[in-house]
């Protein structure tokens, strides 16, 4: 990685801090091109991104088979092992609704799943209230 400042008997060289070539501008410029720019701070935040992205494909899975579920009927219950075999991953959930109740309900964006008396889950739509009322 090269330095972005190197200490000269003129004062201080500026260069890009992403590839090290010399800029001329601005005073405050930090990089040469919006392609290093774009490049540092796709490094910078590499692990955020990687984290956010697979939380996305584990919410997207479950989405999808509930999805599937709810095309079912009205009336499909499934088991907690077809929603694993299905690769469904109880952990990933956008809203917990009811947590107070013995059995609350678990929503993904706009769907609702709730466990049944028999142990079967029961999925329908919901509304996606990104800004739930609090107090009313």
């Amino acid at each position: 990685m090269p330095k972005p400042n190197v200490q000269t008997s003129s004062g201080t060289r500026r260069s890009c801090r992403e590839c090290g070539t010399r800029l001329v501008g601005r005073s405050d410029k930090q990089f040469c091109a919006d392609f290093c720019r774009n490049a540092f701070h796709n490094r910078e935040n590499r692990e955020v991104n990687a984290l956010l992205r697979r939380g996305n494909q584990v919410l997207r899975r479950n989405y999808r088979i509930l999805q599937w579920a709810v095309g079912q009927g009205d009336s499909f219950r499934i088991r907690p092992e077809q929603l694993e075999a299905r690769g469904f991953n109880f952990l990933w959930y956008t809203r917990l609704l009811g947590s107070g109740l013995r059995k609350p309900a678990y929503q993904i964006y706009d769907l609702v799943y709730s466990m049944q008396e028999d142990g079967s889950y029961k999925v329908h739509p919901g509304t996606l209230d990104l800004f739930p009322v609090i107090g009313t």
